[in-house]
């Protein structure tokens, strides 16, 4: 009786390890940068521009008026 679970507990602890993933995945997902443009708030807001509407809206909006682009975005 006692060998039997000697034997259980051998063929669970075999299974546990033999069970372990082999690929390491990261915890943190890298994400796309928000602009190609450099970050220098006291020079330009390019950045933040592109970063709040994307960069193909952001073009749009450089082709607008400051009325213009003050009633899209509301």
């Amino acid at each position: 009786m006692m060998a039997a679970r000697v034997l259980v507990l051998l063929w669970l602890s075999v299974l546990c390890i033999s069970s372990k993933p082999t690929e390491r995945k990261e915890r943190v997902h890298a994400e796309p940068p928000l602009s190609d443009k450099p970050h220098e708030d006291a020079r330009s807001f390019d950045y933040d521009h592109d970063a709040f509407l994307g960069a193909d809206e952001a073009k749009t909006f450089d082709q607008l008026t400051p009325e213009e682009s003050k009633d899209r975005l509301g």
